[in-house]
């Protein structure tokens, strides 16, 4: 009975998504959306607005289904799950092609190195947001998605930095 609710907030929260991957496209110029003929926000696929509630969806009602009660045990395991699904996304999806990381970028195969570690915190951000706001409005429920858009954001650029301009 869970599975509508969470679908429903990870909907908004793939909306703001669209900020870090505009970012990244536009800013820093670590992400590539090959031109595929549909709608675009700036350089962003509109199709991205709703990409992310998948990976996030798989990651979160995994958590939900083992976390046996426990928020610590919850935020582990969607960070972990969250983690593999979009590290596999990285490596697999550039041939689709939905999104590639550009050139110059430090890849191990297909995966950016400095999306690893976003990409593990945004699971365990996502998990703690929909548990704080899951019995909320869902105006509260917008506000919460875009701070986990902006977290994310957060965590990718102080990555990159780590990654890109310190190592």
């Amino acid at each position: 009975s869970e599975w509508v609710p969470l679908w429903g907030f990870l909907a908004l929260v793939s909306l703001f998504q669209v900020i870090p991957d505009a970012f990244l496209a536009s800013v820093l110029g670590t992400l590539v959306f090959p031109e595929t003929g549909g709608p675009r926000i700036g350089k962003v696929p509109l199709a991205m607005a709703g990409m992310w509630t998948i990976p996030l969806w798989v990651s979160l009602f995994t958590a939900r289904q083992l976390d046996q009660g426990s928020l610590y045990r919850g935020l582990w395991i969607a960070a972990l799950v969250c983690g593999v699904v979009l590290a596999s996304s990285e490596a697999t999806l550039w041939a689709v092609p939905i999104w590639e990381a550009a050139e110059g970028v430090t890849t191990v195969g297909r995966v950016a190195v400095y999306v690893i570690l976003p990409e593990v915190l945004l699971g365990a951000v996502t998990y703690l947001a929909y548990h704080l706001s899951r019995e909320r409005s869902w105006a509260a429920k917008g506000a919460v998605a875009g701070l986990v858009a902006l977290v994310y954001l957060g965590a990718l650029c102080a990555s990159y930095g780590l990654v890109e301009r310190v190592l």
